[in-house]
């Protein structure tokens, strides 16, 4: 019985000095994978407050259309799942500013994927140590938006149309890609900036017939410099206690195996 008392202690010792590094580790810069920012996407849905300037000329609706300027309120329409994993890194809502579009976002996770109607690819990196600062690419490549209510359109000074806007991404060219600033200022978490270019296709629907438009849905480009701020916390990495279970039980497994010889 000396053998596998031997082998019992082994294996308590291994407890021990697993139960006190694993106790070491709730805070998320005590290991280099809570360290890490990885890469992945944020998926948003569309809040309240969402709204875009609009400047059309004369003539863009069809035959005698009259300019167009004004607010349009906008809502999102969920684009479905789009096939890639989420590693959100938003936990709070996120407003990003332009020069004539407002977005307000709510994060969403895996359960909720398929309501996103905005998705930003992030790049991975390593968070800074407390005081510093790291930069992350981060580019658009999913927007589904629709006007709340429509917008009149009218044809030489009457006929009143009413049109629905839609936004979203333009894919040719490709979008240019932004950039987040993260300053780790504890080791709970920090603050962040964003800077997002994001060119998108504007598509108006006619939803009378009284004065049909060519072409029937016209479309526009649109372009605007997108700003965000706010802050993040650091959350311990979910498998490292995984894995020191998985560790545990092999142990057990081993000397169960040498006690039944």
């Amino acid at each position: 019985m000396g053998h596998e008392t031997k082998w019992l202690r082994f294996v308590f010792l291994a407890v021990a000095i697993v139960l006190t590094v694993g106790a070491g580790s709730g805070r998320a810069d005590s290991l280099t994978p809570s360290n890490a920012i990885l890469p992945g996407f944020d998926l948003f849905s569309t809040q309240p407050g969402s709204q875009v300037g609009l400047s059309i000329p004369a003539g863009f609706f069809g035959p005698c259309s009259d300019p167009f300027n004004g607010t349009v309120l906008l809502t999102g329409q969920p684009i479905g799942p789009i096939g890639q994993p989420t590693t959100p890194f938003f936990s709070g809502a996120v407003t990003f500013q332009g020069n004539a579009m407002t977005q307000v976002l709510a994060p969403l996770g895996p359960s909720n994927a398929n309501l996103a109607d905005t998705i930003i690819q992030r790049q991975g990196a390593t968070l800074p140590p407390v005081g510093g600062t790291t930069t992350i690419p981060i580019e658009i490549v999913g927007l589904s938006l629709v006007s709340i209510n429509p917008i009149t359109v009218t044809f030489g000074g009457g006929s009143p149309t009413p049109w629905n806007v839609y936004v979203s991404v333009n894919q040719t060219p490709p979008q240019t890609t932004g950039f987040m600033s993260i300053t780790q200022t504890s080791a709970n978490g920090g603050t962040f900036t964003a800077r997002l270019p994001v060119v998108s296709v504007l598509t108006f629907s006619q939803l009378t017939s009284g004065n049909p438009a060519y072409p029937p849905t016209p479309t526009m480009q649109f372009s605007d410099l997108l700003f965000a701020q706010g802050s993040y916390a650091v959350t311990p990495e979910p498998g490292t206690l995984a894995l020191f279970g998985l560790g545990l039980s092999g142990l057990a497994m081993k000397l169960r195996r040498r006690l039944l010889r």
